[in-house]
């Protein structure tokens, strides 16, 4: 099949949005994230989908922006001198003289033929070949981005780019990602506190106690209320990863409580339980979650605000309904008082310890002293 015009942005896009396990890209001039998104979606941001941008960070070029967050998600990698655009999503595939620019989806005669089926192993092998043999692009900014490159020479838009709402979900699933990304690379450089893989914490929990480490109890508190992230290439941060993690100390007769925690709100909370539970049980609950420590207040209002069959629903809606996503996590925070987004992202890594990351200002804090742009 042939793509061309408004049919080649048209059907990408909409293969783009509707991918259920991979999205590989090869393109050696990449635009600005907000085009991007217009061309293939913001689907490929979530934790589910195997996202791969090979480029030419040397001799091609990519926006600022959208290189910042892919390389937050470590996925880019740079091979030097391609020129194929290849987009491959799931089982299907598209060859085509377009960059991922609006300028070559909208502005440029641009042609594209779909891979029949016959030949998609073999186009799938090519792009592992190269993806293999490149190099990772995440470990510092590449040069060719930082030139005030135009791919155009001033043509009218011929065609349209699709429009493209934000997913609220992403946004979530994106700072799930990260955090993925980072206890692997944690887990790598230290191999772990031995003494808390003992005890029983997961991964996330021992970045938790690594967080909190950082934002309250060492001398120097470098992360301590980091609003803006932090530009550190990777070889920096695995520098440090290894230099704070040596200085942190761990005390199982006092910080074993993580654990413990997580285990009763995960029996408290079950899905066979949560619709019996007491005021008892939701103080217990509450007073597990790090972020009342800050706004004491807080606690005792919405003890005192929230009746409990509202707090069950809710709880049971959040924990128990679907999947977890910014939608829902929105949507609890409406229906309780004194009950905001680190509660409602808190109670998702107490009680999922395994699967989601504790989510509060100290560890998003220090997400961003380690480079991670979260929101």
């Amino acid at each position: 099949m042939i793509l061309e015009g408004q049919n080649l942005v048209d059907t990408l896009n909409s293969k783009c949005k509707g991918a259920k396990k991979r999205i590989w890209i090869a393109s050696p001039f990449i635009g600005n994230l907000k085009d991007v998104k217009r061309i293939i979606g913001d689907i490929w941001m979530q934790p589910d989908i195997d996202f791969r941008i090979l480029t030419d960070a040397l001799h091609g070029f990519i926006k600022k922006d959208t290189f910042e967050t892919i390389k937050s998600l470590s996925c880019i990698r740079s091979l030097d001198s391609i020129h194929a655009k290849i987009y491959i999503v799931d089982d299907w595939c598209l060859i085509t003289s377009a960059n991922l620019t609006r300028t070559a989806f909208s502005k440029r005669y641009e042609i594209g033929t779909v891979v029949e089926e016959s030949d998609f192993e073999n186009v799938e092998s090519v792009y592992n070949e190269w993806w293999n043999i490149a190099i990772p692009a995440n470990r510092k900014v590449p040069s060719a981005q930082s030139r005030n490159y135009e791919e155009d020479a001033g043509w009218k838009e011929k065609w349209k780019l699709p429009k493209h709402t934000e997913s609220k979900a992403n946004t979530y699933l994106l700072s799930c990602k990260m955090y993925k990304e980072f206890a692997a690379i944690y887990e790598e450089v230290t191999g772990r506190n031995q003494a808390m893989v003992n005890d029983g914490f997961t991964i996330y929990q021992e970045v938790d106690f690594f967080f909190n480490y950082l934002y309250h109890h060492h001398p120097d508190t470098p992360s301590n209320k980091l609003k803006k992230c932090r530009i550190i290439n990777d070889e920096k941060r695995r520098d440090e990863i290894r230099k704070y993690f040596k200085e942190m100390e761990y005390d199982s007769k006092c910080n074993k409580y993580r654990v413990i925690k997580s285990k009763n709100i995960r029996k408290i909370l079950s899905p066979q339980r949560i619709d019996d539970i007491t005021l008892e049980d939701v103080d217990e609950v509450i007073n597990s979650l790090h972020c009342y420590d800050s706004y004491k207040w807080n606690k005792k209002f919405f003890l005192e605000k929230n009746k409990i069959d509202e707090i069950k629903s809710t709880w049971r809606n959040l924990l128990h309904s679907d999947s977890i996503g910014s939608d829902k996590i929105d949507k609890a925070v409406k229906e309780l008082r004194y009950w905001g987004q680190a509660s409602a992202k808190e109670l998702i890594g107490w009680y999922y310890p395994r699967k989601y990351p504790i989510m509060n200002r100290n560890s998003n804090s220090g997400m961003r002293f380690f480079g991670y742009d979260i929101k």
